[in-house]
C-alpha cells in the first residue's frame, strides 16, 4: 500500500510540474500533494491510502480465509 500512496503523489506532483508549463496555477496541484504528504506525515493518517484501499485490487477475494484459521491451520500441520 505505501508504495503505492507514494506513486500516486509523485504522479500527481510530476503532472502538476508539467501541467504548469501550459497552465501556470497548475502549480497548486503539487502544492496540495505536498500539503497532504505533510499532514500525512504530522498526524499518522493518510487519506490517500484510505482511498486506494477501497479499490476493488487491493481487496482480498471473497473466499480468503481468516489470517487466524491459516495460523492454526499451519501450527496444527
Amino acid at each position: 500500500m505505501g508504495r503505492q500512496v507514494r506513486l500516486t503523489a509523485d504522479a500527481l506532483v510530476l503532472v502538476g510540474f508539467l501541467a504548469r508549463l501550459v497552465r501556470p496555477p497548475a502549480h497548486w496541484l503539487s502544492g496540495l500533494v505536498g500539503a497532504g504528504l505533510f499532514s500525512s506525515g504530522a498526524t499518522g493518517t493518510c487519506g490517500r491510502a484510505v482511498l486506494l484501499a477501497r479499490l476493488p485490487s487491493n481487496r482480498p477475494p471473497k473466499d480468503t480465509r481468516p489470517f487466524e484459521e491459516t495460523l492454526t491451520r499451519l501450527a496444527s500441520a
